[in-house]
Formats: C-alpha cells, sequence, structure tokens
C-alpha cells in the first residue's frame, strides 16, 4: 500500500480552522467538517491512546476519504482513515499495527457521540487549585475509579481536567450519567488546546 505525500485540507472554514489540537496530539491536525472533529475528539479522550499525529493517506483510498491519522498506544500504532462510506482494514504502512477505514457513521454513533461532545464542552472550564488538589486526593485512594456524578455539582471541572489530560475517564459505550473517573499516569503533556481552535469549535461547529 502506497502513501501520498500529503493530507486532505479544510474544505470549509479555512481562514479560522488552524486545526485540532489537544494534549495528546503533536501538532494542528487540519480537519474538514464537524464528524472528523469528532473522531480526534473521540481520540483524545480514549485512556488507552497516548498520541495523535496526522499522516498521509493512502494512494489508494476511497473517493470518499476525508482525513487520516495515527494514533499511539503502549503497545501499537494505528492508522485511523476517516471516510462518508467505506469501512474496513487495509495494509498498513512500516512499523504500523492496524489500518482501518472508518466510517462517519462509526464516529457518529450514539451513546460516544453525544457523551465525548458533552465531555469536550467543558474545556474551558477554569479548574481551581484546591478543587485539583482535593479531585487528586480523592481519586488517589479510589485507585479503581469514581463516578463523576459522585463529585456533584463539581462533575463538570471534572470533565474539564479529561480534557487536558489530569484524569482518564471510562465513557465508551456509556451514558453521561454512568463515566467513571480515575487519575492519569503521568506524562508530558504533547500540546495545549489551542485558542484558534476553540473558538473556531464555539462558532462554527453547532
Amino acid at each position: 500500500m502506497q502513501y501520498s505525500s500529503h493530507t486532505p485540507g479544510p474544505t470549509f472554514g479555512d481562514r479560522r480552522n488552524s486545526g485540532f489540537n489537544s494534549f495528546k496530539t503533536e501538532g494542528a491536525i487540519r480537519f474538514s467538517s464537524r464528524w472528523t472533529r469528532d473522531a480526534l475528539i473521540q481520540a483524545t479522550l480514549d485512556p488507552g491512546i497516548v498520541r495523535i499525529s496526522e499522516c498521509p493517506f493512502p494512494v489508494e483510498s476511497p473517493p470518499d476519504v476525508r482525513l487520516a491519522f495515527l494514533v499511539s498506544s503502549e503497545q501499537t500504532t494505528e492508522v485511523r482513515v476517516l471516510c462518508e462510506h467505506s469501512a474496513g482494514e487495509f495494509e498498513p504502512p512500516p512499523n504500523v499495527g492496524r489500518a482501518i477505514y472508518m466510517a462517519k457513521s462509526q464516529v457518529l454513533r450514539d451513546p460516544d457521540l453525544t457523551v465525548s461532545r458533552a465531555i469536550w464542552a467543558t474545556r474551558h472550564h477554569h479548574v481551581p487549585v484546591p478543587h485539583l488538589v482535593a479531585v487528586t486526593r480523592r481519586l488517589r485512594e479510589a485507585p479503581g475509579g469514581m463516578l463523576v456524578t459522585a463529585f456533584h455539582a463539581e462533575a463538570p471541572l471534572i470533565l474539564a481536567m479529561a480534557c487536558i489530560g489530569l484524569v482518564n475517564l471510562n465513557w465508551q459505550g456509556l451514558p453521561l450519567g454512568d463515566i467513571t473517573a480515575s487519575l492519569r499516569a503521568p506524562g508530558r503533556l504533547l500540546s495545549t488546546a489551542d485558542s484558534e481552535e476553540n473558538r473556531y469549535a464555539t462558532n462554527s461547529c453547532k
């Protein structure tokens, strides 16, 4: 399988869309629509993924390809090629464990779509230092994790902490009320949330 030397660029909001940034990305990743950005959000919030980077897409990709990116875990790496309809595995490039075409319908599947958007919507919340210290202490005493709802009115701040890489959330396949939080293992943050991406999300992705 051959790979092109370029990646699909934004198809709308070019001047405002400087790309998606999170604590797991190695620089801004350009995206073409809200649903491709949703895929990047879901990868960011996945506790099993430690790094996300943009990558070239296969030359022989189907015509409905929209974005390609690489996700890395502690054990392996995977190329994800987002497509409007195409899905399935294909031959990965060298030193990559798996390569898949991921259809739009997979990204937009609930409850994961609704829950990931709800979590990411809290990323602008300011987390006071006393709250940070108190939450860290409580989670350290509960290595198996705690229900986010156990924090009552402070639950949105727990979600905000997940958006900046301070806690992990067990959220996939669960309704919002059943999400559990645990401390994230210390590690280097690859980048911080970019204000341009944040403004783009607020103004254009409603």
